[in-house]
């Protein structure tokens, strides 16, 4: 019997950390690609707007152009900080997995409220 709630407790632990490392990549994936797709937009904005200077019509303004730049070097790093907490969380799904973290239940917070 206490086999069998041993391998209950570890399959309820390994759904949560499944769920839980899922979560973190999807949302580490997005925000990749958003940041991978503003960086190309600003890239191909900057190119239009020179294309079209050189030929004497002006279809940005100067803060406009600005941005981008801004966009063009913020972006690159932003992937790489976005990458490094994306591996670091996955510390959080081993932790759940090996039992070490667990949820804790409500019925504790309404007996005790914070202060």
């Amino acid at each position: 019997m206490a086999q069998l709630a041993r391998l209950g407790r570890r399959l309820v632990y390994g759904a949560a950390a499944f769920f839980t490392a899922d979560l973190i990549t999807g949302l580490a994936a997005f925000s990749v690609i958003s940041l991978g797709s503003l960086w190309v937009f600003c890239i191909g904005f900057l190119r239009i707007s020179a294309e079209y200077e050189a030929r004497g019509v002006e279809v940005a303004a100067g803060y406009q152009i600005f941005l981008a730049w801004i966009g063009v070097f913020v972006a690159i790093p932003l992937i790489a900080e976005v990458i490094l907490l994306a591996l670091r969380a996955f510390k959080i799904p081993r932790a759940v997995y090996r039992g070490s973290l667990r949820p804790t239940s409500t019925a504790s917070l309404h007996r005790h409220p914070p202060a």
